[in-house]
């Protein structure tokens, strides 16, 4: 299983992004479980950005 060779292996480098929230916005039950699911179940984090060049930038670096 992939979740498997990846504790195993620590690989694929696997990379989530969340963009970030304006004020006028909130989060979502769906997104509040998956962030939930993502981390406690899986061990695993995510990166946040303002706008695509933000994430580009994290990419070069």
């Amino acid at each position: 299983m992939a979740v498997d060779h990846f504790d195993k292996n620590a690989q694929p480098k696997v990379y989530t992004y969340m963009r970030e929230l304006t004020p006028s916005e909130q989060e979502d039950d769906s997104l509040k479980y998956f962030k939930k699911r993502l981390y406690k179940e899986m061990g695993h984090y995510w990166c946040r950005y303002g706008n695509a060049d933000t994430m580009k930038l994290h990419f070069v670096l």
